[in-house]
């Protein structure tokens, strides 16, 4: 990671307190959205094989219990399917149904918030880059080009402001792909294994 030195943090200007404000926020929704992609781990086709076995042994309670024991959004939504199975299949597919509906959101959760952030970051280095470019031509109208340190103020904004603005949004934007791919991928095996579920109901 690169640390601009204080100095050079106060010469990009007022453009760099909003990049400073976008850059924190988007590496706290990327550690979040780690800690709870791998707080949600789990082995899902182990824990898919254990419940149907305890299914075709009948034996629903030992299924509830290892619902209930397991983390993860897969656990809760076939948990909610199970309290309703003696119903017939078609409650528990509706249950299921509005399970999922409910898991989603937390799984897809700031997701596209990361995704924005990090495309803002370069426009706010390009702000800032604009911003530079007036300062140092309000000095060559006042000064001229003869004073090297009259330009160097707008200079240094200009270059400073897309380097942060750079810095910041290419790992967001890398880290959001990532995730969204993570998230992508989750969801289908969580898919997979529900329909496995209720292919298994007799």
């Amino acid at each position: 990671m690169i640390e601009l030195p204080l100095k050079a943090m106060i010469e990009g200007g007022p453009v760099m307190i909003p990049l400073i404000i976008t850059s924190l926020i988007i590496w706290y929704l990327i550690i979040e959205r780690f800690t709870y992609l791998r707080s949600e781990k789990t082995d899902m086709e182990t824990f898919m094989s254990r419940l149907l076995i305890f299914l075709e042994r009948d034996k629903p309670e030992q299924a509830h219990k290892l619902c209930d024991l397991t983390q993860g959004p897969l656990s809760r939504i076939i948990g909610s399917g199970l309290r309703v199975i003696e119903k017939g299949r078609g409650s528990v597919e509706r249950i299921i149904r509005e399970a999922s509906l409910s898991e989603t959101p937390g799984l897809v959760k700031n997701l596209s918030v990361i995704g924005i952030l990090a495309t803002i970051a370069p426009l706010l280095g390009l702000l800032g880059t604009v911003g530079g470019m007036v300062t140092t031509f309000r000095a060559i109208n006042l000064y001229g080009t003869g004073d090297p340190e009259a330009l160097a103020g707008g200079i240094s904004e200009a270059l400073i402001t897309t380097q942060c603005g750079l810095i910041i949004g290419i790992p967001g934007i890398l880290f959001y792909f990532y995730l969204s791919s993570r998230t992508d991928n989750l969801i289908k095996d969580i898919d997979k294994q529900i329909l496995k579920f209720l292919n298994s109901l007799k």
